[in-house]
């Protein structure tokens, strides 16, 4: 519970895109499983040479997905041509990086599990023909004030019918915004210490994990 006082100010919700279940599409959902978790072909940005709030900008003007990440590419070439010299160690921190997909997965079904909604409808729910489909569109180390890193993760979740409909949607956020006590450490620590970094990604995951369970939870109640 101490883990969820400070979330509302680290949990952005892309609110622009956010759909509901109807009425209909509500009574007719009996069952329903969770597919694999999928990550966007440009998820992993290079830890941000800016804070979190001027990337925010970007992906408020870009939006979820592809568009932001295009955005963000554009944004962020111009700032690394600058600052070329910590290239190298950018690159390597993503091979430290834990299987976010797998990881996500896990924590996403546990918080579905425990809502009202859904959590009935998962049970004994591997063959349902209705589905969760959740992709990660960003991931990042974000620098924030005082050169400190912290982890940042978003994810965007489907219910889809049968035939391949898109039916609720949601989209999550997490970023190490100067209010909130999301973990951080020196880049050059996260580098060194594999261990520390996979530790803070899992807690961030863990995080997005049970606000966008929360959120699809009220796409399907609202």
């Amino acid at each position: 519970m101490a883990r969820l006082t400070y979330l509302a100010f680290s949990l952005l919700l892309l609110s622009s895109c956010a759909t509901n279940l109807s009425p209909k599409d509500r009574q007719r959902i009996q069952s329903v499983r969770i597919a694999p978790v999928t990550e966007g072909p440009k998820a992993y940005w290079k830890p941000s040479l800016t804070s979190p709030e001027q990337n925010l900008a970007i992906v408020m003007t870009g939006g979820a997905g592809a568009v932001a990440v295009a955005a963000y590419e554009a944004a962020s070439t111009s700032l690394s041509d600058q600052k070329s010299q910590a290239r190298d160690t950018r690159d390597a921190i993503k091979s430290h990086i834990p299987n976010l997909p797998d990881t996500l997965g896990r924590e996403f079904e546990k918080s579905l599990a425990k809502t009202t909604y859904f959590g009935p409808r998962l049970k004994g729910a591997a063959g349902s023909t209705f589905q969760v489909k959740t992709v990660i569109f960003q991931y990042t180390l974000y620098r924030r004030k005082g050169g400190a890193y912290s982890p940042g993760i978003g994810a965007e979740a489907w219910v889809i019918d049968p035939s391949g409909k898109k039916l609720a949607h949601r989209s999550y956020l997490v970023l190490p915004l100067p209010s909130n006590h999301l973990p951080s450490a020196p880049l050059a620590d996260y580098v060194q210490k594999p261990g520390l970094l996979k530790a803070h990604f899992e807690e961030v995951t863990r995080i997005l994990a049970d606000n966008l369970a929360q959120s699809l939870e009220t796409a399907a109640t609202k």
